[in-house]
């Protein structure tokens, strides 16, 4: 299908497909870009549901652009009991879905950190000769990390069934995955390009059966800001210390926490237990800097009051401070599976994956990464920490393999948002003539 190119003035609406703030905020510093440069109209939709797609709708508005509110993908026929039925309903639904938020806002370009309508919105708008681009912004890994995690997560899910009700519902994944409206992996979508954040992900997204010339190495927004960031050096960010509390130039440690209700499959127990063992660990490497605690995106009140009941000591930041000037400031950072390890890496602060958690081998594996350093229990983690602040050669060390890891792992020179705006407008001006 071939799509007629821009004509001069107003080139057409750009739709910006994301979820909650913290990757909408990405695709509005593209989409301001690309307003001035390109001369599209962005266009914002979230696929995030209730409260949060009030909220997501609320800051798009509030940097002056347009967000839609239109449902993103539709449940109608999940009920029906016979699995043909169901997902034959469930297909032409979200189809109709795709078919006319696309008639709507006809857009010239779609920027999406996600798809919807059951991944056929993509697909769909490829299909219509609109290009797209599906933007890397957290966690990618191999096909068998995604299939090991499902398969950890039906564990989970299944443990009370009758192995006839198992067998059911793995024949009605079957006919899901005939449908097309089985689970698809996040990178796994039918844009036009994929643009991913470095090399080395490039390199493993070929290797999985990804076509080369769909993939692009662009970096990405955050990367920019963690660029000019870098620059800075420690002290600077006074606004963190101020919305913390604390006297400017405080010592603390940061622990960036994991979206954990995500993870099924893993007793809330240990979850708690490797919350307490790192607080705990943090305070032991230095008893007069601060423990930060800064919540996952997706968490709220009850995981702040949850941190807070370990020890009233510990400050718990939430999305009204930044994140990355809270890695930039702070002395390391902790994390156990999360983007922000990569991001403390750039900003060449000691990075530290305390893997305290029991199983999950395929999070372990998939996040062994060169320039973090992994431990796996509380003394080790209180060991690190303490040879960072105090052994000299240990942290050159260190911060000479973060500096091979970043720059096979990341394009961090600043010019991520423009590789962007330069990729919309290419695939803009001209046809695109084949399906992805």
């Amino acid at each position: 299908m071939t799509r007629t190119a821009f004509g001069t003035g107003a080139a057409g609406r750009l739709l910006c497909l994301g979820f909650v703030p913290p990757d909408l905020s990405a695709l509005v510093r593209v989409a301001r870009q690309a307003q001035v440069e390109l001369g599209l109209e962005p266009i914002f939709l979230s696929v995030a549901p209730d409260q949060m797609g009030q909220d997501a709708r609320a800051y798009v508005e509030a940097q002056g652009f347009q967000a839609l509110d239109r449902p993103t993908s539709s449940s109608t026929g999940e009920k029906i009991s016979n699995p043909v039925t169901r997902y034959r309903t469930l297909r032409a639904a979200n189809q109709r879905l795709a078919d006319e938020l696309l008639n709507e806002i006809q857009p010239a370009a779609i920027l999406a950190t996600v798809n919807t309508a059951r991944d056929l919105f993509l697909r769909t708008a490829t299909q219509r000769g609109i290009p797209s681009v599906l933007l890397q912004l957290f966690f990618w890994s191999d096909r068998a990390y995604y299939r090991d995690w499902r398969r950890d997560d039906l564990v989970y899910l299944e443990r009370d069934l009758t192995p006839r009700q198992r067998l059911r519902r793995k024949l009605a994944r079957g006919v899901a995955d005939l449908y097309g409206m089985g689970q698809r992996i996040a990178w796994d979508q039918p844009a036009t390009r994929i643009a991913v954040q470095g090399p080395a992900l490039r390199r493993l997204l070929v290797s999985q059966g990804m076509r080369a010339e769909r993939v692009v190495v662009t970096g990405n927004p955050p990367l920019d800001e963690l660029y000019q960031l870098r620059s800075q050096s420690i002290g600077q960010q006074s606004d963190v210390y101020k919305q913390l509390g604390l006297p400017a130039g405080t010592r603390f440690f940061l622990h960036c926490r994991a979206h954990e209700g995500r993870l099924y499959g893993l007793a809330a127990a240990a979850k708690e237990q490797s919350q307490r063992e790192i607080i705990h660990a943090l305070q032991a490497a230095d008893s007069e800097a601060r423990v930060v605690v800064k919540l996952h995106p997706r968490e709220g009140e009850a995981e702040a009051r949850f941190v807070q009941s370990l020890d009233p000591r510990v400050i718990v930041a939430d999305e009204t401070i930044s994140t990355n000037a809270l890695i930039a400031e702070g002395q390391v950072l902790v994390a156990t599976i999360s983007t922000t390890l990569l991001w403390a890496a750039a900003l060449d602060r000691p990075a530290i994956s305390a893997f305290l958690w029991p199983g999950l081998d395929y999070w372990r594996r998939a996040q062994e990464w060169a320039g973090v350093e992994r431990v796996t229990t509380p003394a080790a983690l209180t060991t690190s920490v303490r040879r960072y602040l105090h052994d000299a050669a240990y942290a050159e060390a260190w911060r000479q393999r973060r500096a091979a890891f970043v720059a096979d792992e990341l394009q961090f020179d600043g010019q991520g948002t423009d590789r962007l705006v330069k990729l919309l407008g290419q695939l803009a001006a001209a046809p695109l003539t084949s399906p992805a």
